[in-house]
């Protein structure tokens, strides 16, 4: 959406134009930098288990679930945020050297995404898990609009702190919505537990490989893809441990088919690639 510009006459007798946009695109940095920075600082809480008293993990503890991967997992935060940080830098030096190059509603998309994503945190360790998981999917939503808006950077800074920023959160949000989907089901009396449990688990594992092999074929999106691998492989390490059989089965041929699939449609990339040089 464009906003409109607005002229109006200072006392003086100077016209003065008065654009929304660019006063926008000289403060929305700045105020994403803030937000993205009191985002951190609650998931350190949240993490430290200074928010209800009880941590992040412990939290997901009180609803195993067969698709909840291994901590070490989890890690992939650290990937992410570092990702974020480069994004709101590389937008702070755009409003300065580059306004014309600012996207003002991709900034606005990630300043929605700090937002829920601090507001989820809060509801997490309150262990409102039905409020938790709206706003799982409002992140979703939010990620995968600011993806949308991402898709074709003009440069190579672009592709790196736009695209490849939001295509690895948006990955692995999708895979947080299906857990958080699979701890809802925990806390509604739902039977999550034994044979409908593994049935539930090779459900949510199937949707999660499907969306890794759709944005892999229509998307051609690696990172996304790699980190729903990533998950599953979690999920595999998790499952190993606690020896559950047909979970480790589906994960296992899930991981196997994702990376074949990848292989392939790699090396016919590759091909068509140097067909057309060769032409």
């Amino acid at each position: 959406m464009k906003w409109p510009s607005l002229n109006f006459i200072v006392i003086l007798g100077f016209e003065v134009e008065f654009s929304p946009t660019k006063v926008l695109k000289k403060i929305l940095p700045y105020v994403n930098a803030a937000v993205f920075a009191g985002m951190i600082y609650l998931n350190y809480l949240g993490g430290t288990g200074q928010i209800n008293d009880i941590s992040t993990g412990e939290v997901s503890g009180l609803y195993p679930t067969l698709f909840t991967p291994a901590g070490i997992t989890f890690s992939i935060w650290s990937i992410i945020y570092l990702f974020n940080l480069a994004f709101v830098i590389y937008q702070i030096y755009k409003s300065i050297k580059l306004p014309e190059n600012l996207d003002v509603q991709l900034n606005q998309g990630f300043f929605f995404i700090s937002v829920t994503n601090a507001v989820w945190v809060v509801a997490w360790h309150r262990l409102a898990i039905g409020y938790s998981l709206f706003l799982m999917l409002m992140l979703l939503v939010f990620l995968a609009g600011t993806y949308l808006r991402a898709k074709r950077p003009k440069y190579r800074s672009e592709y790196f702190t736009e695209y490849v920023n939001f295509s690895i959160y948006l990955g692995w949000i999708s895979v947080a919505t299906i857990a958080n989907v699979a701890i809802f089901l925990t806390t509604t009396g739902f039977a999550y537990d034994g044979q409908i449990s593994a049935v539930i688990t090779v459900i949510m594992m199937g949707v999660a490989t499907v969306l890794a092999l759709y944005f892999l074929f229509y998307e051609t999106n690696y990172w996304y893809t790699l980190v729903v691998l990533w998950a599953l492989m979690g999920i595999f390490i998790a499952r190993n441990v606690e020896t559950v059989e047909g979970a480790l089965t589906v994960s296992r041929g899930a991981m196997g088919l994702i990376v074949l699939i990848m292989v392939g449609f790699y090396l016919q990339r590759k091909k068509e690639k140097d067909t057309g040089k060769s032409g």
